[in-house]
């Protein structure tokens, strides 16, 4: 295999979770650039679904879902897809409010209570969510490493297998003279 899909599909993943960490940090920034604000939220929530994509392809390439075993795989994975649920929920609640407050105050933002409220919910479920979906991504990885440790060690059984049962003149195959009673020429019983 020419690269690693396992690995590519953690990089994404932790690269997208740094990614939201540098969005949730710099959108501060643009309080009275209501347009790069509206900028900066699109490419977030486009990269928290980018995140829920890789955390399916996580879940649907692990071995208990390619085997059939569907509950493992949810009890694994439960808390990490209700967080992201959650997290995206939280998220995408605080875009549009402030956006929606931004244009119905005469382009100034009114922090209200209950926005405020909002906004340190979020912040705090943040770190749930990013602890949450590193582990599964690094959780992942491993899995994934003793997929192929397993399936690397099974063909060398094989290969050896193989190798122990060839026919050779040391090793000839079994004949109908260690069994007499097999012989093509042995009268058969008829009924």
């Amino acid at each position: 295999m020419l690269f690693d899909t396992g690995l590519i599909l953690t990089f994404l993943q932790v690269t997208l979770l740094v990614a939201d960490v540098v969005f949730n940090v710099i959108v501060g920034l643009f309080l009275t650039a209501p347009q790069a604000q509206i900028a900066i939220y699109i490419i977030q929530d486009l990269c928290l679904l980018l995140a829920a994509g890789t955390l399916c392809v996580h879940i649907f390439s692990s071995w208990f879902c390619l085997s059939g075993f569907l509950r493992p795989v949810f009890v694994r994975f439960w808390s990490t897809a209700v967080a992201w649920l959650i997290y995206f929920g939280l998220t995408l609640g605080i875009h549009v409010w402030a956006i929606t407050q931004w244009y119905q105050n005469d382009r100034q933002y009114l922090f209200t209570t209950a926005f405020q409220a909002l906004y340190t919910v979020q912040r705090v479920f943040s770190y749930i969510y990013y602890y949450l979906m590193y582990r599964k991504a690094m959780e992942s990885r491993k899995m994934e490493a003793g997929r192929r440790a397993n399936r690397e060690r099974n063909l060398t059984l094989a290969q050896e297998t193989l190798r122990q049962t060839t026919i050779s003149k040391d090793n000839p195959p079994l004949s109908y003279s260690k069994f007499p009673d097999s012989s093509p020429d042995a009268p058969r019983l008829r009924i």
